[in-house]
């Protein structure tokens, strides 16, 4: 079997309407995902711009330059004098035909080496 080759970077402003269906079929449960696209992409945009600033923000997985998934690293909490930080990572998911290709784990790697 050949090896999937990818690449992890940090989403750009544009990425962040191309995360929907990924997002979308992989939560299908959740609240957020489920409704309008319009309500959909200003919140990956609020989410992304409250946790960029903060040294956060969503990572991308790419497979022949097309998104595969994506990662939200969130800072939840810094000490008063910015030496220690508690993260959080949200809404991991990697397109069904992409699943079980170590894309995921490569997100989580990313988001470590991020923080």
């Amino acid at each position: 079997m050949k090896k999937m080759i990818f690449s992890i970077r940090d989403a750009h402003r544009n990425d962040l309407s191309l995360l929907m269906t990924i997002y979308q079929t992989a939560f299908s449960k959740h609240n957020i995902f489920q409704r309008k696209e319009k309500e959909i992409l200003e919140y990956l945009q609020q989410t992304q711009h409250k946790n960029k600033i903060r040294g956060g923000g969503y990572l991308v997985a790419l497979v022949e330059q097309k998104i595969v998934g994506a990662l939200l690293v969130c800072k939840e909490a810094e000490d008063v004098y910015g030496k220690h930080a508690r993260w959080k990572y949200n809404h991991l998911a990697v397109a069904l035909p992409y699943q079980r290709k170590g894309i995921g784990t490569a997100l989580l790697h990313a988001a470590d080496r991020k923080i």
